[in-house]
């Protein structure tokens, strides 16, 4: 039924090998200039139900934001152009700088100014905050999803960073929290907002899931001076990896040089 239908070919066509057969099982034009939570009728459903119905306005412009053709090629782009390393600068100065295409950078910034890394659960909590929260979330992973590891981890790292009050004074509410997204690679010190990343030295990922005795204390650690594995190499503060219920949990955030 969806076999191909071979086209008649010119000879000039043929001569050029331009003509092959034409595609009937694909769309007859693109999914795009469409809103996703409006055409979601399970996710709508579930909004009400589990009591956001209060942010289905903001979820319908967001929505409307998410199926825009502009929208899907900052996705495709940024799938299609891979981080780069840049050891150096053109003037010999070591910089060990990873380079991300804009499109990655354009996601972030909707992501992080539209609080998809901190409200309204931890700014503004309420009846279904983690609901609404979660669906606008949803519908932005839809438009490119690996970008969203180190919005997650940003989201997932607070109520571990709060059980550390002056760690929490000094990095929760200006840079974590902070609604706006800040690419530059400077120290964490000059940035006006962060993301959380996750680190795992390499003579310790096997054994970093591995139960551990609890720490003595719930003070910050520095990393240590080792080759490092990365999940986001534009990440400013990683907390420990791999938090099971057999660490000391919530486990206190590892401070480290910003990138």
């Amino acid at each position: 039924m969806n076999s191909p239908q071979r086209k008649t070919e010119s000879n000039a066509d043929s001569r050029y090998l331009s003509a092959t057969h034409e595609v009937i099982n694909q769309p007859p034009r693109p999914l795009e200039n469409y809103n996703l939570y409006e055409q979601d009728s399970a996710l709508r459903e579930a909004v009400l139900r589990e009591g956001a119905g209060h942010a289905s306005e903001d979820l319908s412009r967001f929505g409307a934001w998410a199926g825009k053709a502009d929208t899907i090629e900052l996705g495709n782009l940024a799938n299609a152009n891979k981080p780069s390393f840049r050891t150096h600068d053109r003037y010999g100065h070591r910089v060990d700088e990873v380079t991300f295409h804009p499109a990655y950078h354009e996601l972030m910034r909707v992501a992080l100014e539209n609080g998809l890394h901190s409200s309204p659960p931890w700014t503004n909590p309420g009846k279904g905050a983690h609901v609404a929260r979660a669906a606008k979330y949803y519908l932005h992973s839809q438009v490119e999803a690996a970008h969203c590891c180190p919005v997650t981890m940003t989201f997932a790292a607070i109520p571990s960073i709060q059980n550390q009050p002056d760690l929490a004074k000094l990095w929760a509410p200006p840079k974590i929290l902070a609604n706006e997204y800040d690419s530059r690679n400077v120290p964490d010190g000059d940035k006006t907002s962060v993301t959380i990343g996750m680190a795992m030295t390499e003579n310790r990922v096997a054994a970093t899931c591995a139960p551990t005795p609890p720490w003595p204390t719930r003070q910050a650690r520095k990393v240590p001076d080792r080759p490092t594995n990365w999940s986001a190499t534009n990440g400013s503060f990683p907390p420990p990896p791999c938090a099971t219920p057999s660490w000391y949990w919530p486990r206190p955030p590892m401070a480290c040089p910003a990138s």
